[in-house]
């Protein structure tokens, strides 16, 4: 049940807060407003303000932030339990993987790459140069 003191009122609910009743939590949705000469008006939260629905019109929008029931002579609450929160587990975030060994076919040619590199630049190449290759034409 709805633990209030004695004499407390509809208006003494937070309505932008949630209220805490059988064991859960629960935030106001709507609410009924009594006016004079047995009226009623009905008034809906949505994302952000609440809507005066009166009769087959729809008016006077409030923001969220700014109502407060104090204002209104209100006669009945609706309320739409809050779910909770469940607590965040923390998740162990897994390991990179590791980068592969070169296969011995890629270190071979590797090397192979490197050295031909370093005798390429100092004039030691293993391959011919084109002075070096004689020329197969015959003259005439």
């Amino acid at each position: 049940m709805i633990e209030k003191a004695a004499g407390a009122k509809f208006s003494d609910f937070p309505a932008k807060d949630t209220v805490e009743m059988y064991g859960e939590s629960w935030i106001l949705i709507s609410f009924a407003e009594f006016k004079e000469s047995g009226h009623y008006m009905a008034w809906m939260k949505t994302a952000k303000e609440w809507l005066r629905i009166d009769d087959d019109h729809v008016d006077i929008r409030v923001d969220t932030r700014a109502m407060n029931l104090k204002n209104y002579e209100a006669r009945t609450l609706v309320f739409k339990k809050f779910p909770k929160v469940a607590p965040v587990e923390r998740v162990k975030t897994p390991e990179p993987p590791t980068a592969k060994k070169p296969s011995i076919l890629t270190s071979i040619q590797t090397t192979l790459n490197k050295e031909l590199s370093i005798a390429t630049k100092n004039n030691n190449s293993p391959l011919p140069s084109d002075d070096l290759v004689e020329d197969d034409h015959v003259e005439d």
